[in-house]
């Protein structure tokens, strides 16, 4: 279980917003609207979306035990940790 207090949430985001924001999904599609700051542009935004996308997954009672977040971006890949 302290694995996946800890750990698993990261690989699963990391997956979901690579999937969502790849650039070749983006130029695909029909739309080439891409913001100036990018899709994700701080840490506040990022820890939105890893809770909106794993609460339904792991239950919002999980999604609060991991509180508080912590947000980095490197590589363009943001990455979220629980504690």
């Amino acid at each position: 279980m302290r694995y996946l207090q800890n750990r698993s949430l990261i690989p699963l985001f990391l997956l979901v917003a690579g999937v969502l924001f790849s650039p070749g999904r983006i130029s695909a599609q029909s739309h080439s609207y891409v913001p100036k700051e990018g899709f994700v542009p701080n840490e506040k935004t990022a820890i939105r979306i890893a809770e909106a996308v794993l609460g339904p997954i792991y239950g919002e009672d999980q999604i609060a035990k991991e509180r508080p977040f912590a947000a980095t971006l490197k590589g363009g890949v943001w990455t979220i940790e629980g504690h």
